[in-house]
């Protein structure tokens, strides 16, 4: 009679398994098809494998129908980098599934391994929020009401998943013509309901259109816009999914002083303020710790053409490109690590992550 490994150990070897053979071993058994889906062994798989390669997912469109999504590996040591480029292209998996949704898609964020993609005609009262996983390869559409065009003038979103649920939620925010915001509405994917929130803390302001710069970041569990008032300061609107609560969230003061320009993102877990300065072109990072800012980094001196489409998580390198060349990845000296074959100029729906292997289920 075979002995049986048990379940303790059982468990400890398939956490520890690419992405692609815990999909296809999800077949073999129903415990383990199971076990795949649960909150705990999702998380666990994703910190098993995030200190493996440090790789950089790379979503891109050139033409109407066309995308490219790739991960690469930033560096070898040892190697050229040319040699050490290493590419995973992924399979168009939209012309099937909703080929009515299927023109040129916008990547809004990337969150947990799951890419948040807007369909850019969405904006003409079809706004559209798809989800993908492209490890496992599962769409979701995040089914989202129409709205009027004429009653608008920005939209903004946010999307969270639930690590001890699996849950995505989703947060969209209205603010017409007359520079009034609507009653904001919280979507759930799992219980396909909403929620509105007619929440007082919710000011008017004056939010940016979706482009290539973020101004938007997703730390734990609270969702992060930089807006406007109508005196022109920037201030940081900020949403809490476990609270479903929204607050205002000050600026470091001394940013103000010979910046040009603004954005946010996450930084080793923590909330960062990015501000870039001029003479020398360089970024300040910001970064807040309780009730304080501090800052905390600086990349740089940058070539002053350099447009910047992302800060790696640990605030050592940035991704960007000059005008109308290839992307290219520098270090916090401004010093160049490796180019990228992907250039900008033909690239409108540009977004770049740094990688995440996720098994997150985009269903229960």
């Amino acid at each position: 009679m075979a002995l049986g490994i048990g379940k303790d150990l059982e468990t400890e070897i398939l956490v520890r398994l690419p992405a692609k053979s815990v999909m296809r071993f999800k077949c073999v058994k129903r415990s383990w098809n199971a076990l795949f889906k649960t909150p705990t062994f999702v998380t666990r798989h994703k910190h098993m494998r995030s200190g493996t390669q440090e790789r950089l997912i790379m979503f891109h469109s050139n033409q109407r129908h066309s995308f490219g999504l790739s991960v690469s590996l930033p560096s070898c040591v040892g190697y050229p980098p040319q040699d050490s480029e290493r590419h995973q292209q992924f399979i168009n998996p939209f012309t099937d599934e909703f080929p009515c949704l299927w023109t040129r898609l916008l990547c809004y964020d990337y969150i947990n391994g799951i890419l948040c993609l807007l369909v850019a005609n969405g904006f003409n009262g079809n706004a559209q929020l798809i989800l993908w996983n492209p490890c496992t390869r599962e769409v979701k559409l995040f089914p989202l009401p129409p709205i009027d065009p004429s009653e608008y003038i920005a939209l903004l979103f946010g999307v969270w998943v639930d690590p001890n649920t699996n849950d995505f939620k989703a947060v969209k925010i209205l603010v017409d013509t007359h520079n009034s915001v609507f009653p904001a509405k919280v979507y759930n994917l799992n219980t396909n309901s909403c929620t509105v929130l007619n929440d007082p803390s919710l000011p008017a302001f004056i939010a940016p259109t979706p482009s290539l710069s973020r101004h938007r970041a997703l730390v734990g569990a609270v969702y992060h816009w930089i807006i406007g008032y109508y005196k022109n300061i920037h201030e940081i609107l900020c949403f809490s999914f476990r609270h479903n609560r929204f607050s205002i969230l000050e600026v470091p003061k001394a940013v103000f002083s010979f910046s040009e320009f603004f954005d946010i993102a996450e930084v080793n877990g923590s909330f960062a303020y990015v501000v870039q300065y001029s003479n020398p072109f360089r970024l300040g990072i910001w970064v807040k710790y309780q009730h304080n800012w501090t800052k905390k980094y600086n990349i740089g001196p940058l070539d002053p053409s350099f447009g910047i489409y992302g800060i790696l998580n640990d605030a050592t390198k940035v991704i960007g490109s000059k005008v109308r060349q290839t992307l290219i990845l520098c270090d916090s000296d401004g010093l160049l690590i490796r180019q990228f074959q992907i250039n900008e100029q033909f690239n409108l729906c540009l977004g770049v992550h740094q990688f995440v292997e996720s098994i997150t289920p985009l269903s229960v």
